[in-house]
């Protein structure tokens, strides 16, 4: 008897008997579900079109092997990225943390210059009651003046998509239409490296919607502008539904969202996102929308969320006048708030050692330092 034929045997022998019917019922119910959403997922237009763009790549590479095309260079890596949330309106805590670290003037005006830093704010930049129309367009212009070693990356929050969600239901605004175009035009979510960046709190449902673009075959840092298009170009905006506040982190119990078992599996919700998000070569999550606390937390969640490091970074910057974080690309995190500071020494203590570490020093930037220009120049005696 063949090697093949034993093996056969084997698991015909080892099938299980007195199976009872409802044991089985139960299985294909399982089978059944698991297929119909992902197969929810997969007919999904945004997919369809992944999946066309990828057959049309094929098709091209295997015409042109004869031709040497050149790829675009990858940009720079950030040293360190400043990430500030939840300002609700208020300009001058994001200048005055842009200041604190040298990225720019009092004036909210770049420096020359600078290394690689990047800047992402991770959602509620206005107020979703009282938008400010100063408010997008200092974000606009600090986004669009950004030096190409410096992009700020804005996130929309619930706020910025419940102002949408207003304006196409013909509510009220004092936003025209062009402020509303900015804002239509900002992401969801923002990856770099290793690292996640959203407003809220990484849920089931955003990590069903990124691993099924792994399975499209979609490069990790195209995931932001692919779940843009999923977010924004149907005929009906995601975040007019109820689970686009999901897929943004909007969640009220976040310990209770993550300890809650999957439905049909042993794991629990959180355990179930830790690890598509490691199977994505994601093992941090920076965030904000952390409201009624003024603490940034850095290893929220950590039973709940298995090989994660979630980051919260909302510390009410509003109230505390000062708030943020830096992350470098070797993951270490400092925190900007009034109790680091006051660790530091004081503002100019702060400021100065942040400079250092970020080599936004003037000496760094290969500008005059202040006692050259402020020296004044010597009288000479003429013969």
């Amino acid at each position: 008897m063949s090697t093949q034929q034993l093996s056969l045997k084997n698991i015909k022998q080892s099938k299980p008997k007195n199976m009872s019917p409802t044991f089985w019922s139960k299985v294909h119910r399982g089978i059944k579900a698991t297929i119909d959403q992902y197969q929810t997922r997969v007919d999904h237009p945004v997919f369809l079109e992944i999946r066309e763009s990828n057959s049309q790549k094929t098709i091209q590479t295997h015409a042109d092997l004869s031709t040497d095309v050149k790829k675009p260079s990858p940009q720079p890596k950030p040293d360190w990225t400043l990430v500030i949330s939840d300002t609700d309106n208020d300009i001058q805590t994001t200048i005055y943390s842009l200041w604190l670290t040298g990225l720019c003037d009092q004036y909210g005006n770049w420096k020359p210059g600078l290394p690689n830093i990047q800047v992402v704010h991770t959602g509620d930049w206005l107020n979703k009651w009282r938008p400010s129309r100063q408010a997008v367009a200092f974000y606009k212009n600090l986004q669009q003046s950004a030096p190409t070693q410096c992009p700020v990356t804005l996130l929309n929050g619930n706020h910025e998509l419940e102002i949408l969600h207003m304006y196409d239901n013909k509510f009220s605004s004092p936003l025209k239409d062009d402020d509303i175009d900015f804002i239509r035009n900002q992401g969801i979510i923002h990856i770099t490296a290793n690292t996640l960046f959203l407003h809220g709190y990484p849920t089931l449902n955003l990590a069903n919607i990124l691993m099924q673009m792994k399975r499209e075959e979609l490069a990790l840092v195209d995931f932001p502008t692919r779940l843009h298009k999923v977010f924004y170009e149907n005929k009906r905006p995601l975040y007019s539904e109820p689970q686009g506040m999901e897929i943004i982190g909007d969640l009220r119990r976040p310990k209770y969202y993550y300890e809650k078992q999957v439905e049909n599996h042993k794991n629990s919700q959180g355990q179930e996102i830790a690890g598509i998000l490691q199977s994505l070569d994601i093992n941090s999550v920076v965030h904000g929308h952390k409201p009624n606390n003024s603490v940034q937390i850095d290893q929220e969640l950590a039973k709940q969320l298995p090989g994660i490091r979630l980051i919260n970074n909302d510390n009410r910057i509003k109230q505390t006048g000062l708030g943020g974080m830096l992350i470098s690309s070797d993951s270490e995190v400092i925190l900007l708030n009034p109790e680091t500071m006051k660790d530091a020494g004081g503002e100019k203590g702060f400021r100065k050692q942040l400079k250092k570490r970020l080599k936004t020093r003037r000496k760094d930037l290969g500008l005059p330092s202040k006692k050259l220009i402020k020296q004044k120049p010597k009288l000479m005696l003429v013969a």
